[in-house]
This record gives structure tokens, C-alpha cells and sequence, in this order.
């Protein structure tokens, strides 16, 4: 099972356009966290890669991804939390 850079970063966007199986416990969008500055994807190879991201107030970040397009079988992953003394800065 490995991705190239293209098929990642086209199976992470599709998680973050609302597909429902990724939808957030929190239902307002004001009560959510936001990322202006959106995603950062990095240190890419061996079928890894490492994400990062910057919320407005403490967050934590999660990171779903999938092997396939239609996200049926995807991977959530619990990550750091984003806290004022790491500038609201998550990695995972």
C-alpha cells in the first residue's frame, strides 16, 4: 500500500471538503477551529508524510486519510494539541 504525493494530497482535500465520514462531532461553525492558513504537507517518502497545521485557539489536530478515493476504508489518527505555546501549531 503506497500513495505518491498526488494521490495523498487529492484523498486529504477530499477529507476536508465535508465528505460526511470525516464530519466533526461539533456541528456550528463557530465552535470549530479554523485554519486560515490550511495545510502543510512535508518530509514526504518510505509511505509517510507529515502534516501540520495552525488553528486559531486550542484545537487538536486529526488526520484522516485513505488508500482509496471514496475514503471506505480510512484511518483516523488523534494527534497533538495545538496550544498558545506552540502558536496554536499542530503536527502529526
Amino acid at each position: 500500500m503506497s500513495l505518491n504525493r498526488r494521490q495523498f494530497l487529492l484523498t486529504a482535500g477530499a477529507a476536508l471538503s465535508g465528505n460526511p465520514a470525516s464530519a466533526a462531532v461539533i456541528t456550528s461553525d463557530l465552535a470549530r477551529p479554523h485554519t486560515a492558513q490550511g495545510l502543510q504537507f512535508g518530509d514526504l517518502g518510505g509511505g509517510r508524510v507529515v502534516v501540520r497545521s495552525r488553528a486559531d485557539r486550542p484545537s487538536r489536530l486529526w488526520v484522516e486519510y485513505a488508500t482509496d478515493s471514496r475514503f471506505k476504508r480510512s484511518t483516523r489518527l488523534r494527534g497533538a494539541h495545538a496550544l498558545d505555546t506552540s502558536d496554536y501549531t499542530a503536527r502529526q
